[in-house]
Parts: structure tokens; sequence; C-alpha cells
């Protein structure tokens, strides 16, 4: 007698904070199977859960005619929240449904388990995009959103016929016809969410710009945000570079991470008192240049060309045009976090 192990769990997803006027909803189903004929000391996990629905934050008030400043860039800013989220959930679903999947090597048993962990995170309401961005671009932010938006939430039901058809051994009916037609369709919901992340990406850092601009000259710290800001423009270069994939230039790269490393040192040395606090406590400024600039740039970059170096294989993996590769990583540091901080301190 073959033993086997199989274990579904699904359950709602609290969320630290969701952004104002939306109402974001989050679910996540675990499928774990290992084949009969493989012997497994892994033990089922705990007995499934059902989903059971939330209750969402009640919407917004609504606002008046005339909104001050500080409505206007909460209103600005509530967009943006929504776009990383967005942005990030579709490249949690790319990396899922497509770059990990792994039951082609599955169904054809060239692996013994087939562990699919999917967490969704979407909207019942998403914010509106205020008129402030401009027309053209309010149009296309809220396109977008809304595209990645049902995307996601149209992919959960179908990697939940994937989890009953494994669970009730369909396969073995059918001999994996089912299966390889729902593992078609949530490849391509997973190449979907990647294309759906990169616009989003590309539309966030578009957007942000817009934001800044608006915000500065009213900002009670406009100087140090200049500074930030042109900091940020002079990272945006290695960005640029990260983002042309296996075109990059390695050379391009190292002289661009020395510049950066200086740059962050430099600026380190002026908050060194307010590096050593906690993430919370500490000011944009030293999350910007200490934790941002620094740890997640400068330091991953020195280590990544080190690794790439002389190395083909390596490098392909690091430029790849896939969720979660080290130039990806590295490119939303710079495009999506560091304009973020900027942000932060501009609302002080």
């Amino acid at each position: 007698m073959r033993s086997f192990h199989l274990a579904i769990t699904a359950a709602l997803l609290a969320q630290a904070s969701t952004p104002a006027g939306a109402q974001e909803s989050g679910r996540a189903t675990r499928l774990a199977w290992t084949w009969p004929w493989q012997n497994s000391d892994t033990k089922a996990p705990d007995s499934s859960q059902s989903p059971t629905d939330a209750k969402p934050p009640a919407p917004s008030a609504a606002r008046p005619a005339s909104r001050s400043a500080a409505q206007e860039a909460a209103e600005m800013s509530n967009t943006l929240d929504a776009i990383k989220t967005l942005q990030s959930a579709c490249s949690d679903a790319a990396w899922t449904l497509w770059a990990s999947n792994q039951y082609p090597l599955w169904r054809n048993r060239k692996t013994p388990v087939l562990a699919l962990n999917y967490s969704i995170r979407t909207f019942d309401q998403l914010p509106p995009v205020p008129a402030t961005f401009g027309a053209d671009l309010q149009q296309r932010l809220s396109q977008a959103m809304a595209n990645a938006n049902s995307t996601i939430k149209d992919s959960f039901p179908v990697f939940k016929d994937m989890a009953n058809y494994v669970n009730a051994k369909d396969y073995e009916g059918d001999k994996f016809k089912k299966g390889d037609a729902l593992n078609d369709r949530l490849m391509s919901f997973g190449k979907s969410c990647h294309a759906a992340s990169n616009d989003l990406h590309n539309l966030f850092v578009e957007a942000v710009q817009v934001a800044i601009d608006r915000l500065l000259p009213n900002a009670a710290q406009a100087d140090a945000a200049r500074i930030m800001i042109a900091d940020w423009q002079q990272a945006r270069g290695l960005a640029n570079e990260l983002g042309k994939g296996r075109a990059a230039d390695i050379n391009r790269l190292a002289d661009l991470t020395t510049t950066i490393s200086a740059l962050a040192d430099k600026r380190r040395a002026e908050f060194a008192a307010d590096a050593g606090k906690s993430e919370l406590s500490k000011s944009p400024q030293a999350r910007f240049y200490d934790s941002d600039l620094t740890e997640d740039v400068a330091v991953k970059m020195r280590k990544m060309l080190r690794d790439i170096k002389g190395n083909p294989t390596a490098f392909k993996e690091a430029s790849d045009d896939r969720p979660r590769t080290d130039f990806r990583v590295i490119r939303n540091t710079i495009d999506l976090q560091l304009p973020s901080d900027i942000l932060t301190l501009l609302r002080k």
C-alpha cells in the first residue's frame, strides 16, 4: 500500500493597511501534493479551513468640492499606495502561477511534490484616481488598476478548480486532461499578471513624479526633499540600465553601482544618529539613504555583480524578464520605494 499527503487550506488574509477609499480583500489557497510512489516523511498540514468573508472597511465619506492641499496629497497618496499594492499582488501571482509553476514537472513525474501557495490581494472597490494627475494619466491609471484587479480575481477560481481536481485525484480518471487545461489557464493568468505588474510599475513612476512636483513647492522641508529627488534621479540611471535586462552593460552597471555606493555612504553620514533607530522611528531621509539606497540597492548590487561576473548562467538568471529576479527586485526599490520615502517627507 502506497501513501500520499495532500493539503489544501484556504483563509482570508488580514491586511495591515488599505488605502483610504478602497475596500481590499485577500484570500489564500495552499496546494501541496506528494506523489504516491514517492517515499516521504512529509506530514500533512492541519485540516483544511473554508474561506470566510471578511468585512471590508467602510468607504470614505464623500469629499467636498473644495479640497485642501492636505486632502489633495492624501488622495494622490491613496492612489499611489493602491498601485503599489496591485503591482506587488500581480508580481506574486505571476511568480506562483507562471514563473515557479511545477505542475508540468509533477504530472510527468519529474518532481515528487507539487506545492503551490497562492495568496491574492484585490480590491472590492478601487480608490478613485484624482483629476490632479491629469486627464490622460488619470484614465490610464484607472484602466490599468481595474485590469490588474480583475485579472487577479479571475485567476483565483481557476486555481481553486485545480486544487479540487488534484484533491479528488481526478487526473487518474482523465489522464490529466482537465489538469493540463487548467494549468494552461493558470500559466496564461500568470503571464498576464506579469505584464500588468510591469505596466503598473511604469505608471507608478510617472504618477509619483506628478505627485512630487505637485507637493514640493509647499513642502515644509522642500530643500531636503530636493536633495533626495536629485539623488533618486541619479539612482534611476541604474534602474534604467537594469531595465534593459539581458542587454544591460555589466561594466556600466558596475560604474553606476560605485557612484551610488559613494553617494549613499556620504548621505548616511549625515543621518548617522537617526540610522540606528527602528524602521518606524527613522526619518524619511534615513530610510531613503540607510535602509533603501544602501542596504537594498548598493549592497545588493555589489553582491550581484560579484555573483554574475564571468558567469553567463548567473547573469541570465539575474536579468531574466521574470518576477523576483535580482534585477527586478533592485529596480523595484529604486522606482517604487525611494520616491515613496520622498513623498513621506513632503507630507510632513
